[in-house]
């Protein structure tokens, strides 16, 4: 439904990539409820096994067999990859979907810069910025999920880790914007919180705190110094749990 209502916002209704870039998390065309479904889905579903055995005491030789530092390994590892291959696969789903109602093929045609739809640097309508986008996008929401999973090793709650990694995107959207928006003004600062801001890493290029005075910061370096802070937060969190379980002298 969203993809039938979205066609042809961009240049022309049969351009297949700019109808794709519409409909991206963040995107003037994402709905609430898929942004939302996203969430939960991709930092929830890959993890969730490894969580029910943290939460529950009858499963605890489960990482004992596999010793703290394996059991992490296996998780972050299955974590990462399983939300890495959700988005690849949702994002060659839509554009085949987006494909078969305007029936035609992604033209390919480089567009001029004055008419292109969206922020950039992916927005000019080439198969390859759409390789290039699926691919940091979908290792920006790998990322993002281990960093969920990471948190959620704190909470004993199996329902409330199922909708953890929304409530955590919501807080680093709305977080920054009113941080941006009651501190004081600095080009330095403004781009730190950037950095912070959920969609640098999930969804580079499609949203922007407006502080920038209409230009958009360097989508690949911002990318990359959000999977650096976001990596080495969870690194941290998982060393942390270690360290607790260690203490507490769980076996």
């Amino acid at each position: 439904m969203t993809v039938n209502a979205n066609l042809g916002v961009g240049i022309h209704g049969d351009t297949v990539l700019t109808d794709f870039w519409y409909v991206q998390f963040a995107g003037p065309g994402d709905p609430m409820v898929v942004a939302v479904a996203t969430l939960v889905l991709y930092t929830a579903l890959p993890a969730f096994m490894y969580i029910y055995l943290n939460n529950n005491s009858a499963f605890f030789n489960v990482q004992q067999r596999l010793n703290y530092h394996g059991f992490l390994k296996l998780a972050t590892r299955t974590t990462f990859s399983g939300a890495f291959g959700f988005s690849i696969v949702t994002k060659l789903y839509e554009l085949i979907l987006i494909m078969a109602m305007v029936h035609t093929w992604p033209s390919n045609v480089i567009l001029p810069q004055q008419i292109r739809f969206g922020l950039g640097p992916f927005n000019d309508n080439t198969l390859l910025s759409f390789a290039m986008f699926a691919l940091i996008s979908s290792i920006g929401w790998g990322i993002f999920a281990v960093f969920v999973f990471s948190i959620g090793l704190f909470i004993k709650k199996n329902s409330i880790f199922l909708i953890l990694g929304a409530l955590i995107a919501t807080g680093l959207i709305v977080g920054p914007g009113l941080l941006v928006m009651v501190l004081p003004k600095s080009l330095l600062f403004a781009s730190f919180i950037n950095v912070l801001f959920i969609p640098s890493l999930i969804a580079p290029g499609q949203m922007v705190l407006a502080v920038f005075n209409g230009k958009t910061p360097n989508v690949y370096l911002t990318f990359l110094i959000a999977t650096a802070i976001y990596s080495s937060a969870a690194w941290l969190l998982t060393g942390l749990w270690i360290k607790h379980r260690t203490t507490r002298g769980v076996t």
